[in-house]
């Protein structure tokens, strides 16, 4: 995660870091952020939860989501819950600077 986070403060971003899914959903409610970065595999609740959680809240809905995954079984639940994009983990700099601006321009 903390590779994510040099390389998002990297293209601009100001990264705040929590540790669980409930946590994010919080965070994401409290500081309404222009991008949330889910891994999938999370300590609490399972990342398509906290995810569903995030799309429920209408103040929350248009924020992009981009999903990190290393199963590929989880690949195939991302249409269902509607993210941003994806990646595979461990994601390259170039695939991440790629998605930023496929969702930002």
């Amino acid at each position: 995660m903390r590779m994510m986070q040099g390389m998002l403060e990297q293209l601009g971003f100001v990264v705040d870091v929590v540790d669980s899914g409930v946590d994010a959903v919080v965070e994401a409610h409290d500081s309404c952020p222009d991008l949330v970065v889910m891994d999938m595999q999370l300590r609490d609740v399972p990342g398509r939860q906290a995810v569903e959680w995030l799309r429920a809240n209408p103040a929350l809905r248009s924020i992009p989501i981009v999903v990190m995954t290393r199963n590929s079984r989880d690949e195939s639940d991302l249409a269902a819950i509607r993210p941003g994009g994806w990646l595979r983990k461990p994601a390259s700099y170039h695939a991440i600077e790629s998605i930023v601006r496929e969702l930002f321009g």
